[in-house]
């Protein structure tokens, strides 16, 4: 069973990510980028197509997006846009970003105008809470199920949305599942080994990833962490860090990542979809 949990945390590294979306196209089936936490996967999914993060480069050079960005603004963005311009992402379908910051907004105009992805989406994420923001996010969501169905998607039914939505759920369930191993004294994973697993989803289909995880958990649920020490307990806040490395060199002083705030790991995963609020545009909406 090691064996097995560490295949599926590399699973989501960035050597290997690539590999579920072209085994999904060689099935004929559409894979779409997503750029952002708040984009709603499940309404991607229910169009047939795979859902799949997008990371950007880890190569230093940079030279090819630096023609078209500054080079103190944000580098996930700039990585990003160089995996676009080297043709690293030429196998995606389309790509989804939102609002969240503008720099984002900017490498997406940039990412567009080059013309490397047959189409494109994007939602605006409102700032604030209350229901005049949900209701306007739930429009937002339907549209964007509209481009998709318009560029080779299966039509987002009703039926084909809410299974998504059980899909997704599921998902989040068993990961907030393994998280919940990490508060023992001796945790069941380390911090890397935690972000690796929360990678794995953001690249995998759900349903395999599921399965996996599943079978995973009694050996979790019994298994030791291979930390070593007695340093402190951390909660490691970011916004856009995605790689495990770096909770390796923290976990190597002594101390135990034992919880994150990722936008790629908890923040990702950790509220479900209510799916008994009505209509599930507003219940994606809402979470």
């Amino acid at each position: 069973m090691e064996e097995r949990l560490k295949a599926l945390i590399q699973g989501g590294l960035a050597a290997n990510r690539a590999k579920w979306a072209l085994d999904w196209k060689a099935q004929g089936k559409p894979v779409v980028g997503v750029l952002c936490s708040h984009v709603p996967e499940e309404v991607i999914y229910a169009a047939g197509m795979l859902p799949w993060r997008v990371l950007g480069t880890r190569d230093e050079n940079v030279a090819s997006a630096l023609v078209y960005r500054e080079a103190r603004s944000c580098m996930c963005c700039t990585h990003v846009l160089e995996s676009v311009l080297r043709g690293d992402l030429d196998f995606l379908d389309g790509a989804v970003a939102t609002n969240r910051d503008q720099d984002l907004v900017r490498m997406y105009d940039v990412w567009q105008i080059t013309g490397h992805t047959p189409f494109y989406g994007f939602l605006h994420v409102p700032y604030s809470d209350g229901r005049l923001a949900e209701e306007y996010f739930s429009r937002e969501m339907r549209k964007l199920a509209g481009v998709l169905e318009a560029h080779g998607g299966a039509p987002v039914t009703p039926e084909s949305l809410r299974h998504a939505i059980d899909v997704h759920n599921r998902m989040r369930t068993l990961l907030r599942a393994a998280y919940e191993l990490r508060k023992r004294d001796e945790p069941a994973l380390s911090g890397a080994e935690a972000l690796g697993l929360a990678l794995a989803a953001t690249a995998m289909p759900k349903d395999p990833f599921n399965s996996e995880l599943e079978a995973l958990l009694p050996y979790l649920e019994q298994r030791k962490t291979p930390l070593t020490g007695s340093g402190p307990r951390l909660l490691v806040s970011s916004e856009l860090m995605d790689d495990p490395s770096y909770l390796e060199v923290i976990e190597g002083t002594g101390a135990a990542v034992v919880m994150d705030d990722l936008d790629i790991a908890s923040r990702y995963f950790w509220e479900p979809v209510k799916t008994d609020e009505g209509d599930a545009y507003d219940a994606l909406a809402r979470r």
